[in-house]
């Protein structure tokens, strides 16, 4: 019985989370039938399913190969939903990479294409991309341009936890900025958008920047209080880089506050748990 290229297709998709060996047999099979029929929208498909397996497996120049097919035969398909998501896959690769040149063109490419669509989930998810970016490559206010879009864009769609990521990175702008009240601000807006969301890593990440800005600002019994949350919740969730990263400004607070002993208690403290 000949094989459906739909069928192979949702296959593939369906198991790609879960069992990525069949995933990938079912796209390379996909593949074969949309050469041999000549399909470019079918191949696009095949070869963005196939970049996703080997993204996912940690194969990047696997994977980048991939997605650079699909966003050929994308484009051969006039299929702009399968471009833009094949380019923001291979910005993806190139960001992990560290080739900030490439992921900014991929990403930008891929944005303007959602424009065009008017996905506006996808634009979000583009600004926030381009504002790691600029981030990375210390252009600051461009980062913070993108990151202020995504949050607008996350608020309106009511996506609280993608709101508060984006409203974080804002705040993480500001501290670098040495703007320590805007940055409190971001952090305590974010704080808010995490409320009854599952994201306790980021909650954690998000105090303690709130800390170590209060702590710049010589406020240092507010950022006792938020650094002493983030130790408690980082040891609950059995986090240990945040608990690392709470106690190396909770260690510096004490040191501001002349308490030496304390201070160089407590990095040992975690040294004595976890090892060196």
């Amino acid at each position: 019985m000949p094989q459906d290229l739909g069928q192979l297709l949702i296959e593939a998709d369906a198991k790609l989370n879960t069992e990525p060996t069949i995933s990938r047999q079912q796209a390379i099979a996909a593949l074969e039938l949309a050469i041999a029929t000549g399909n470019p929208k079918g191949m696009a498909d095949a070869y963005y399913l196939l970049g996703k397996v080997e993204y996912l497996s940690n194969n990047t120049t696997a994977g980048l190969d991939y997605f650079r097919n699909a966003i050929k035969y994308a484009d051969k398909a006039g299929d702009p939903k399968k471009l833009a998501a094949s380019l923001n896959n291979a910005g993806l690769i190139f960001f992990q990479l560290g080739k900030w040149a490439e992921a900014k063109e991929a990403y930008h490419q891929s944005l303007e294409i959602k424009e065009r669509l008017k996905d506006e989930r996808g634009v979000a998810i583009s600004c926030s991309n381009l504002g790691g970016v600029f981030f990375q490559t210390a252009n600051y206010p461009q980062a913070l341009h993108y990151f202020v879009r995504a949050q607008t864009i996350f608020d309106a769609l009511g996506e609280a936890s993608h709101a508060a990521t984006a409203t974080y990175n804002a705040g993480l702008i500001h501290s670098i900025d040495k703007n320590y009240e805007s940055a409190i601000r971001c952090y305590q807006i974010a704080l808010q958008k995490l409320v009854g969301e599952d994201d306790i890593l980021q909650h954690i990440n998000v105090l303690i920047n709130m800390g170590d800005s209060y702590r710049e600002l010589r406020l240092y019994e507010q950022a006792q209080n938020y650094l002493e949350q983030s130790v408690a919740l980082s040891r609950q969730q059995q986090y240990p880089v945040g608990e690392a990263a709470a106690l190396a400004n909770l260690s510096e607070l004490y040191m501001n506050l002349s308490d030496y002993p304390k201070g160089r208690s407590l990095p040992s403290s975690f040294t004595d748990r976890f090892g060196r």
